[in-house]
Protein backbone atom coordinates (compact mmCIF):
# COMPACT_ATOMS: atom_id res chain seq x y z
CA UNK A 1 0.00 0.00 0.00
CA UNK A 2 2.76 2.28 0.89
CA UNK A 3 5.20 1.03 -1.84
CA UNK A 4 3.13 3.38 -4.89
CA UNK A 5 3.39 6.62 -2.56
CA UNK A 6 6.90 6.19 -1.75
CA UNK A 7 6.68 5.40 1.68
CA UNK A 8 7.39 1.62 1.85
CA UNK A 9 10.02 2.48 4.78
CA UNK A 10 10.09 4.68 8.02
CA UNK A 11 12.26 7.64 7.14
CA UNK A 12 15.98 7.25 8.26
CA UNK A 13 15.27 3.79 9.78
CA UNK A 14 15.17 1.29 6.65
CA UNK A 15 12.28 -0.56 8.59
CA UNK A 16 9.28 -1.13 6.86
CA UNK A 17 6.61 1.31 7.69
CA UNK A 18 2.97 -0.51 8.52
CA UNK A 19 0.02 0.95 9.72
CA UNK A 20 0.71 0.10 12.74
CA UNK A 21 3.72 1.38 12.94
CA UNK A 22 2.64 4.82 11.96
CA UNK A 23 -0.80 4.64 14.59
CA UNK A 24 2.26 4.06 17.79
CA UNK A 25 4.37 6.74 16.39
CA UNK A 26 1.26 9.09 16.27
CA UNK A 27 0.15 7.61 19.73
CA UNK A 28 3.57 8.90 21.34
CA UNK A 29 3.74 12.15 19.52
CA UNK A 30 -0.29 13.43 21.05
CA UNK A 31 0.56 11.44 23.93
CA UNK A 32 3.79 13.54 24.47
CA UNK A 33 2.05 16.72 23.71
CA UNK A 34 -0.88 16.19 26.02
CA UNK A 35 1.30 15.65 28.89
CA UNK A 36 3.94 18.53 27.98
CA UNK A 37 0.27 20.89 27.69
CA UNK A 38 -1.36 19.63 31.08
CA UNK A 39 1.43 20.27 33.93
CA UNK A 40 1.05 23.89 35.20
CA UNK A 41 3.85 25.01 36.77
CA UNK A 42 4.23 27.86 39.51
CA UNK A 43 7.32 30.51 39.10
CA UNK A 44 9.97 29.19 38.81
CA UNK A 45 9.06 26.06 36.66
CA UNK A 46 8.44 24.21 40.15
CA UNK A 47 4.99 22.57 40.67
CA UNK A 48 2.85 24.41 43.38
CA UNK A 49 3.18 22.65 46.43
CA UNK A 50 -0.48 21.90 47.78
CA UNK A 51 0.74 19.70 50.77
CA UNK A 52 2.23 20.81 53.56
CA UNK A 53 6.18 19.93 54.03
CA UNK A 54 5.01 18.05 57.21
CA UNK A 55 2.24 16.02 54.88
CA UNK A 56 4.96 15.85 52.37
CA UNK A 57 7.42 13.80 54.79
CA UNK A 58 4.94 11.49 56.25
CA UNK A 59 3.84 10.85 52.18
CA UNK A 60 7.87 9.99 51.48
CA UNK A 61 7.99 7.87 54.61
CA UNK A 62 5.27 5.68 53.59
CA UNK A 63 5.81 5.21 50.35
CA UNK A 64 9.52 4.76 50.65
CA UNK A 65 8.28 2.37 53.52
CA UNK A 66 6.01 0.63 50.76
CA UNK A 67 8.83 1.16 47.36
CA UNK A 68 12.37 1.54 48.54
CA UNK A 69 13.74 4.38 46.53
CA UNK A 70 10.36 6.51 46.84
CA UNK A 71 11.85 9.44 48.41
CA UNK A 72 15.08 9.51 46.08
CA UNK A 73 12.86 9.32 43.01
CA UNK A 74 10.82 12.20 43.89
CA UNK A 75 7.07 10.86 45.50
CA UNK A 76 6.48 13.78 47.43
CA UNK A 77 6.92 16.25 44.44
CA UNK A 78 5.39 13.90 41.83
CA UNK A 79 2.02 13.88 44.07
CA UNK A 80 2.54 17.45 44.58
CA UNK A 81 2.82 17.96 41.12
CA UNK A 82 -0.17 16.06 40.07
CA UNK A 83 -2.67 17.35 42.80
CA UNK A 84 -1.76 21.19 40.86
CA UNK A 85 -2.82 19.66 37.92
CA UNK A 86 -6.25 20.00 36.64
CA UNK A 87 -5.98 16.13 35.16
CA UNK A 88 -4.41 14.02 37.87
CA UNK A 89 -3.43 10.83 37.39
CA UNK A 90 -3.55 9.85 40.80
CA UNK A 91 -4.73 6.03 42.20
CA UNK A 92 -6.75 8.14 44.74
CA UNK A 93 -9.31 9.51 41.85
CA UNK A 94 -9.49 6.62 40.07
CA UNK A 95 -11.85 4.93 42.50
CA UNK A 96 -14.89 6.84 41.96
CA UNK A 97 -15.12 8.04 45.55
CA UNK A 98 -16.93 11.39 46.21
CA UNK A 99 -13.80 12.80 47.99
CA UNK A 100 -11.22 14.94 45.85
CA UNK A 101 -7.42 13.77 45.64
CA UNK A 102 -6.60 17.44 47.77
CA UNK A 103 -8.65 16.18 50.67
CA UNK A 104 -8.13 12.91 50.75
CA UNK A 105 -4.15 12.80 51.38
CA UNK A 106 -3.94 15.58 54.39
CA UNK A 107 -6.97 13.40 55.85
CA UNK A 108 -5.25 9.93 54.74
CA UNK A 109 -1.75 11.18 56.21
CA UNK A 110 -2.90 12.55 59.49
CA UNK A 111 -4.79 8.80 59.89
CA UNK A 112 -1.45 7.69 59.28
CA UNK A 113 0.46 9.56 61.82
CA UNK A 114 -2.08 9.04 64.38
CA UNK A 115 -1.93 4.87 63.44
CA UNK A 116 2.19 5.41 63.35
CA UNK A 117 1.63 7.31 67.20
CA UNK A 118 -0.38 4.12 68.73
CA UNK A 119 1.74 1.45 67.17
CA UNK A 120 5.56 3.32 67.41
CA UNK A 121 4.98 6.01 70.19
CA UNK A 122 6.00 8.57 67.12
CA UNK A 123 4.84 10.38 63.92
CA UNK A 124 5.67 8.48 60.84
CA UNK A 125 8.71 10.29 59.95
CA UNK A 126 9.93 9.01 63.42
CA UNK A 127 9.75 5.63 63.27
CA UNK A 128 12.18 3.49 62.44
CA UNK A 129 11.71 1.18 59.00
CA UNK A 130 10.59 -1.49 61.23
CA UNK A 131 8.36 0.23 63.23
CA UNK A 132 7.02 1.98 59.81
CA UNK A 133 6.51 -1.58 58.67
CA UNK A 134 4.27 -2.20 61.38
CA UNK A 135 1.92 0.58 60.24
CA UNK A 136 1.89 -0.58 56.97
CA UNK A 137 1.15 -4.91 58.24
CA UNK A 138 -1.87 -2.75 60.17
CA UNK A 139 -3.60 -0.92 57.57
CA UNK A 140 -4.01 -3.99 56.02
CA UNK A 141 -5.39 -5.80 58.89
CA UNK A 142 -8.85 -6.20 58.69
CA UNK A 143 -10.61 -2.94 61.26
CA UNK A 144 -7.62 -1.37 61.94
CA UNK A 145 -8.26 -0.36 65.25
CA UNK A 146 -8.93 3.12 66.19
CA UNK A 147 -8.57 4.08 62.47
CA UNK A 148 -10.41 7.73 61.21
CA UNK A 149 -9.67 8.45 58.21
CA UNK A 150 -10.78 7.01 54.28
CA UNK A 151 -10.62 3.63 54.34
CA UNK A 152 -7.32 1.91 55.34
CA UNK A 153 -7.16 -0.50 52.84
CA UNK A 154 -7.80 2.90 49.93
CA UNK A 155 -5.22 4.45 51.98
CA UNK A 156 -2.58 1.51 51.22
CA UNK A 157 -3.43 1.24 47.68
CA UNK A 158 -2.87 4.37 46.84
CA UNK A 159 0.11 5.39 48.42
CA UNK A 160 1.57 2.03 46.91
CA UNK A 161 0.44 3.35 43.19
CA UNK A 162 1.77 6.68 43.94
CA UNK A 163 5.12 5.39 44.63
CA UNK A 164 5.37 2.79 41.80
CA UNK A 165 4.47 5.78 39.47
CA UNK A 166 7.22 7.61 40.78
CA UNK A 167 10.02 5.15 40.70
CA UNK A 168 9.27 2.86 38.09
CA UNK A 169 6.75 5.24 35.74
CA UNK A 170 9.83 7.07 34.47
CA UNK A 171 12.67 6.36 32.24
CA UNK A 172 15.01 5.70 35.14
CA UNK A 173 12.54 3.45 36.49
CA UNK A 174 12.38 1.70 33.08
CA UNK A 175 16.28 1.23 33.08
CA UNK A 176 16.40 0.35 36.07
CA UNK A 177 13.82 -2.86 35.47
CA UNK A 178 15.83 -3.53 32.00
CA UNK A 179 12.94 -2.57 29.91
CA UNK A 180 14.01 -0.27 27.11
CA UNK A 181 12.21 3.32 27.71
CA UNK A 182 11.19 4.16 24.33
CA UNK A 183 10.66 7.85 24.10
CA UNK A 184 10.27 10.03 21.06
CA UNK A 185 10.03 12.99 22.95
CA UNK A 186 12.25 13.17 26.40
CA UNK A 187 9.11 14.72 28.94
CA UNK A 188 10.34 18.12 30.13
CA UNK A 189 10.47 16.49 33.40
CA UNK A 190 10.48 12.76 34.83
CA UNK A 191 6.59 12.21 35.27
Amino acid sequence: MFASTGFATAPRSGLPLTRRHAALWLTGVVSATLIFLNFPTAKGGKAAALLTAEETRTLEAICDTLVPGAIQAGVGAFVNAMLSDSDRMLACELTGLPVAAIDFYPAALAALNRLAIQIGGAEMTALSLTDRQRVVDALLAPGTANWSGPPAALVYWAMRNDAVDAVYGVARGYYQLGVPYAEHIMPPRPW
